[in-house]
């Protein structure tokens, strides 16, 4: 994640993991923009 604040709704990633990663299969953005690094 390069920019942008997650809404995490996974049970999986710890909060360390979630600092700069995210499941997008369950996760959403929270607010206008979310930039992702492929």
């Amino acid at each position: 994640v390069l920019e942008g604040e997650i809404d995490h709704r996974d049970e999986l990633l710890t909060d360390d993991e979630r600092g700069d990663s995210m499941l997008i299969c369950v996760s959403r953005c929270r607010g206008g923009r979310l930039v992702l690094d492929l």
